[in-house]
């Protein structure tokens, strides 16, 4: 939402300008709208509207990932330490919490790290690490990867598969 508030697409601004050129030769294809257009670098000067967006953004998904990263490390270690439920039951929890964890490391991976590269990286003025083309497959890639990884991670689904196969 603030993306869509504080950047502009405008089809006369420079970067949109610059950004449907480059397509145009690279892919040979033209598109006129509906672009969202950061330009970090606006004649080799700091905009600071973009860099807002950006820190937003990163601020947001880390807030996120923090509070889960921390509930997720305590709760492995109070079904460690605690020592009232069954061996069984301890087996079962730590399961699922694998499976959650597996959930949360998955989109991590391949949605957050090449967003957040292909954002953040025009103000080191670099291309980042991912190219464009491989971040692409990778966040294609999510819902096929979190489905396998529950698969794998849960027997009964396991079971399933099998039996399908």
């Amino acid at each position: 939402m603030i993306s869509m508030l504080v950047c502009t697409g405008e089809v006369d601004e420079p970067a949109t300008i610059v950004l449907r050129e480059s397509l145009r030769r690279r892919y040979n294809l033209t598109i006129t709208d509906g672009w969202m257009v950061m330009d970090h670098w606006r004649n080799n000067s700091f905009q600071l509207r973009p860099f807002l967006v950006t820190l937003y953004a990163d601020i947001v998904m880390l807030c996120s990932f923090l509070p889960a990263s921390t509930l997720a490390t305590m709760t492995f270690y109070y079904i460690h330490v605690n020592t009232s439920i069954s061996e069984w039951y301890r087996k079962v929890q730590r399961t699922v919490l694998i499976a959650l964890c597996a959930q949360t490391i998955v989109p991590l991976l391949l949605v957050y790290f090449p967003y957040a590269n292909k954002l953040n990286a025009p103000f080191l003025r670099s291309e980042g690490i991912i190219d464009v083309e491989r971040s692409a497959v990778y966040m294609s890639a999510f819902p096929f990867c979190d489905a396998i990884d529950i698969i794998l991670l849960i027997r009964d689904y396991r079971r399933g598969l099998l039996k399908l196969v």
